[in-house]
């Protein structure tokens, strides 16, 4: 009897068989919550990191700034065009923005879509070359290009509405 214990594992056993199934599982998907709170806590480390290095002399620096568009067209709340030429973090940039007179919300949405450009710049700065945190580097720039595209709608019709285009 014991002869036989030595030839046939236990492990083979068909009642034990998916005990051992279910702890490998089990172990892999703790491995893979470890891994994802590890990353968790190094995004927030990053976004932490990118807040603080806003207050950085060259986060942003306004070169020169342009409003085109309609005087009349403006004061009954149509949107017109804000050229913006600017450095981020030591590089030359510009971007259009549209931009209303009346309405300080609509412009505070238009200015993070800057903001989101000048965080993923941070980001992308500090850790493009940290393979764990590709993926949340993939996030910020797939939010800013998601804000991009709605604001350049926004910003394209500000341009037809003053007869820019």
């Amino acid at each position: 009897m014991r002869k036989g214990e030595e030839i046939n594992d236990v492990d083979l056993d068909p009642r034990v068989a998916p005990l051992i199934t279910a702890r490998a599982t089990a172990l892999a998907a703790l491995t893979v919550a470890q891994d994802a709170a590890k990353g968790a806590l190094k995004a927030d480390d990053a976004i932490k990191s990118a807040l603080d290095e806003f207050a950085r002399s060259d986060a942003f620096v306004l070169k020169e700034g342009l409003i085109q568009g309609s005087l009349q067209k403006s004061i009954a709340g149509k949107p017109v065009l804000l050229k913006l030429d600017f450095v981020a973090l030591g590089k030359p940039y510009n971007m259009d923005l549209a931009f209303s007179i009346t309405n300080p919300a609509y412009n505070a949405e238009q200015l993070a879509t800057l903001g989101l450009f000048i965080a993923s710049k941070l980001l992308e700065e500090k850790h493009a070359k940290d393979p764990p945190m590709a993926a949340f580097l993939g996030l910020v720039h797939n939010a800013y290009v998601a804000a991009h595209n709605a604001e350049k709608a926004k910003v394209d019709a500000a341009m037809k509405d003053n007869g820019l285009r």
